[in-house]
């Protein structure tokens, strides 16, 4: 059997010099989320590695977003991205206008000092990544 077409998700680096949870309360902010600390995100190459997960669903566009942490002491979640702090993910593919403006307000954000969209070409776990991104917000649905 041949798996099916891997969901379409749109991933933005943060880079910042901030707590987990003080990102999330600033994205909140300035982005009108309601991010909120669930379980850890486990790392997708399947060590005992956990990272910070915040989640949010958004009942009017019916999606989620999630930031997550790319920080832990004994590694990176994504090692080729390690200049970047935060992932926040929505679990949809933006458009091009409505993905600028989602990354104008982050830049803008306090103590945010770099926003950047990752192209799925250079996440060699995207498959990986997304699939385990889909069960934990599935374990984590309230």
């Amino acid at each position: 059997l041949s798996p099916e077409h891997a969901p379409d998700f749109t991933f933005i680096g943060i880079a910042c010099h901030l707590k987990d949870y003080k990102m999330a309360f600033n994205l909140n902010s300035s982005l009108g989320l309601s991010l909120k600390r669930v379980s850890d995100f486990t790392s997708p190459d399947h060590t005992d590695r956990l990272y910070s997960f915040f989640q949010c669903y958004n009942q009017e566009e019916r999606k989620n977003f999630m930031l997550i942490s790319n920080h832990h002491p004994d590694g990176k979640l994504l090692p080729k991205l390690k200049n970047f702090d935060f992932f926040l993910v929505s679990d949809e593919l933006m458009a091009t206008s409505r993905l600028e403006t989602l990354l104008r307000k982050i830049r803008k954000t306090e103590k945010v000092l770099l926003a950047a969209k990752i192209e799925r070409e250079k996440l060699k776990v995207y498959d990986r990544i997304t699939s385990d991104l889909e069960l934990h917000l599935l374990e984590n649905k309230e």
